[in-house]
């Protein structure tokens, strides 16, 4: 199974778990893929620009069924998780080495995004 598809198969039982069990494969699948993340963000090219699209695409469309609040903007939401995990890999392999712990930030982003879904 593709890392993507496991990111697209979370269940759970409510709206609160679901987003946090998303930005933690999220997170995971950003930090064992980091190397060709980082080439495909840095040098685009035609053929990836579609696939970045579909993703985003069908990631907003994934949380929106999963939850169902109106008043979420969800293309915001994924885009938020996105470059949230993607500079927090970044600065957790730049900042380490300075010997800055990030402590609880990926913690703290997920609290702010639950709170933000909920209803």
């Amino acid at each position: 199974m593709r890392d993507t598809e496991v990111v697209f198969n979370v269940k759970a039982e409510d709206p609160e778990d679901f987003l946090r069990q998303v930005i933690v494969f999220m997170e995971r699948i950003t930090d064992e893929n980091y190397e060709v993340i980082q080439l495909g963000t840095y040098n685009r090219t035609d053929e990836a620009e579609p696939a970045m699209t579909e993703f985003m695409d069908n990631f907003a469309e994934f949380l929106k069924k999963n939850i169902p609040n109106k008043e979420v903007d969800h293309m915001a939401l994924g885009l938020s998780i996105q470059a949230f995990v993607f500079m927090y890999n970044i600065n957790k392999r730049h900042l380490h080495q300075l010997g800055v712990d990030l402590g609880d930030a990926l913690e703290g982003f997920i609290h702010n995004a639950v709170r933000s879904v909920r209803e």
